[in-house]
């Protein structure tokens, strides 16, 4: 009967393994995040296959990776030793420990309730101020008038801004043009004259 059987609710904890060896064959240590408990088994396929690095890690001979993101130690309250003992509980970063419940922060230890309050408003803090770094640079950016490289580009410009005004000075022309051919023309016969031409004396 294994630990998740007496006490259903520790399956949604993380867990961690430590594999070990004793006597020639290998022991797997699985502990769990909040939990003073652990289970110890033989290495089974199914441990290999769920610890896939930490086994590949045993394996080696190699320590077991941290995985990405704010150190432990950039938090005042946690020195190196508290942060090894965090990471040998599979509390890897900071951002891990300001999402740990209630349950697991007194598993860890007295103490990690004030802590993990204080990883939240650090992880948000440095969200915040990411954000607002990337903001002022978007908006600095678009502030910036365009760059003129060399005296080429300041002539094909300067070109550019010549054909401008004499397709303007053309389209006004065409538009005077236009007005004049298509004015309204008088509608009906031209009035007769009643006595003929007059001469003059």
């Amino acid at each position: 009967m294994s630990m998740t059987d007496l006490l259903p609710e520790i399956e949604g904890f993380e867990q961690t393994p430590r594999f070990f060896k004793d006597k020639g064959v290998d022991f797997v240590e699985i502990s769990f995040i909040g939990s003073k408990d652990t289970i110890i088994q033989k290495v089974k396929p199914e441990h290999m296959a769920k610890f896939r690095d930490a086994w590949n890690s045993y394996c080696d001979g190699t320590p077991m990776a941290l995985r990405k993101g704010t150190a432990l130690t950039d938090l005042a309250g946690i020195n190196e030793q508290l942060a090894k003992s965090l990471v040998d509980r599979n509390v890897h970063t900071l951002e891990e420990l300001s999402v740990l419940n209630d349950a697991q922060c007194q598993g860890l230890g007295h103490g990690i309730l004030t802590l993990r309050r204080q990883a939240q408003e650090l992880v948000a803090k440095r969200w915040a101020d990411s954000k607002t770094r990337l903001h002022n640079k978007i908006a600095e950016e678009s502030s910036r008038p365009a760059k003129v490289e060399d005296s080429a580009s300041l002539v094909a410009i300067a070109d550019l801004g010549t054909k401008i005004d004499q397709m303007g000075a053309n389209l006004a022309q065409l538009v005077s043009v236009l007005t004049t051919t298509l004015a309204p023309k008088p509608r009906g016969r031209p009035p007769k004259v009643k006595n003929g031409p007059v001469n003059p004396a």
